[in-house]
């Protein structure tokens, strides 16, 4: 699994045990030291990046579930991360995502 925009990991008491591992994306180092608090609280690993979900290192289709919660209206290249995000998700694999605020652009907003 994967999240971008991880933030503090506000989501992790909400996934599964089932889980087997969590990649944990966020851009802003800030963010790290509450993070990890968290990742201490669950019962499967995580693995933390400090990285941009315009440019993700992954490889292609390397995972089955990608989470991102508040977060696209964040990025300023959101076509782009749309875009990396698609690429790791494995043929199959679901999306899912959570925004509050209404993008100008309409081919956004129609999401």
């Amino acid at each position: 699994m994967l999240e971008i925009g991880f933030g503090i990991g506000l989501n992790l008491p909400f996934y599964s045990k089932d889980v087997v591992e969590v990649h944990a994306v966020d851009v802003n180092p800030k963010m790290t030291p509450k993070a990890l608090q968290q990742i201490q609280e669950v019962p499967f690993p995580v693995q933390h990046h400090v990285l941009s979900g315009e440019s993700l290192p992954m490889e292609d289709e390397s995972f089955d579930f990608v989470v991102s919660t508040f977060t696209l209206c964040s990025i300023a290249k959101v076509h782009q991360a749309v875009q990396e995000i698609w690429r790791v998700l494995r043929t199959g694999g679901r999306f899912c995502f959570l925004e509050h605020v209404r993008s100008p652009d309409s081919k956004v907003a129609s999401w």
